[in-house]
């Protein structure tokens, strides 16, 4: 994400099938960057990731909870689709540190989806966290922030929140 990549088409390796034959005079070349990922990129529009399993950079996201063993983050630009989740958990693990509320963030991790031993018939929840080989790691980019707005489903919008009801049918 966020890579400068540059295409060189050299001219001596592109071959004209048409006739009348007009080859390349020079070489081509053209920069783009990739786009960074987003917490809904990660969470995706189904059950589970399609990121689980790997490791992802530069995630960011506002500080929304703080648990005993890690935090949620919400994305402060939505992509505005209702399939797509704004919001994700940190798996920082008891010993590891934590940012304040309203911080802003960006996460490097392993994205992996977790479900309670206990509870076995549950959907699983996306999370980042580390895998052994891929350490987790947060860095600060600012504090103090604004909470992004809730979304409240199955209410009435009320205190500038947004109303979304709940599906009507099992999946």
């Amino acid at each position: 994400p966020n890579t400068l990549c540059t295409v060189t088409v050299t001219a001596s390796g592109v071959e004209d099938q048409d006739v009348p034959v007009m080859n390349m005079q020079f070489d081509y070349v053209f920069s783009f960057t990739t786009a960074a990922l987003r917490i809904h990129d990660i969470q995706g529009a189904g059950h589970t990731s399609p990121y689980v399993n790997q490791a992802v950079t530069g995630i960011p996201g506002i500080v929304t909870g703080i648990l005993s063993n890690g935090f949620y983050m919400q994305d402060s630009s939505p992509d505005g689709t209702d399939a797509t989740s704004e919001g994700i958990l940190v798996f920082t693990g008891a010993a590891g540190a934590k940012p304040s509320l309203g911080a802003a963030v960006t996460v490097s991790g392993w994205v992996s989806e977790y479900r309670d031993s206990g509870r076995p018939n549950d959907l699983t929840l996306t999370e980042m966290g580390s895998n052994g080989a891929v350490i987790l790691s947060w860095t600060l980019v600012s504090s103090g922030n604004s909470l992004p707005s809730p979304v409240v489903i199955g209410s009435p919008a009320a205190c500038g929140a947004v109303n979304r009801m709940p599906p009507m049918e099992n999946i």
